[in-house]
């Protein structure tokens, strides 16, 4: 595992980013929303560490990891509930990493353009960038909308190498899951893995990666 205090981010055209626990945290607000709709349902029993781990994945597969429940169906349901709650504020409640944004600055100052791949909805992603006025920072920004299939699948990555017209050796992907790693892994690309959230270096380091970071100030950006 590389844990140097510091790399340098060389021969990279682009860099591609999860959102939730690796630019901004709205888990908080995500917990409690999860939190309400599992007691409507009688889990009462479910921690919220044990929800945070599920922040990443789709709403359906957190449910399904959360309670057992495999019925599409009921997962769809329950997924409906959840965004009734949640959705309306989540743009509000989410605040971004300030060494995250000077990050992505600095990448703008260098030329080195900039993409989300997340699990969330596509207008969610757009609109919580929008009110925090920073869109002007990313190239592209691939949600649940551009794609079939969601992380690990390498779709979304493979989404915005065709968008900005990029091999997969020219790209960085940052990422705070397990599901990111695999997710770069897949697609060919480098991993830089971000312990921001509750997952902890050493399952970042699980897949390949050029480092794990817990601060975007451990980057040098080659200019």
């Amino acid at each position: 595992m590389n844990t140097a205090s510091t790399f340098l981010l060389q021969a990279t055209k682009a860099c591609i980013f999860d959102f939730d626990l690796t630019l901004a945290d709205g888990s908080p607000w995500i917990v409690t929303c999860y939190q309400e709709v599992l007691h409507r349902h009688g889990f009462t029993e479910v921690d919220d560490d044990t929800v945070r781990i599920t922040i990443g994945l789709t709403i359906e597969d957190s449910f399904t990891q959360m309670t057992g429940i495999t019925d599409h169906e009921q997962c769809t349901a329950l997924k409906m509930e959840f965004k009734s709650i949640c959705r309306p504020q989540i743009a509000a409640k989410t605040v971004f990493f300030p060494d995250g944004i000077d990050f992505l600055r600095r990448l703008k100052a260098a030329g080195i353009r900039c993409a989300i791949v997340s699990t969330k909805e596509t207008a969610v992603i757009r609109y919580t960038l929008e009110i925090n006025k920073l869109e002007n920072l990313f190239d592209c920004v691939v949600g649940l909308t551009e794609v079939k299939e969601a992380k690990p699948s390498p779709e979304g990555i493979n989404f915005v190498l065709n968008q900005l017209e990029l091999q997969p050796n020219e790209v960085c992907y940052f990422g705070d899951n397990p599901v990111d790693g695999e997710a770069a892994q897949r697609a060919g690309v480098d991993y830089v893995g971000v312990a921001k959230g509750i997952h902890q270096p050493e399952e970042l380091a699980l897949f390949p990666h050029r480092a794990i970071i817990t601060d975007y100030n451990q980057i040098v950006v080659e200019e």
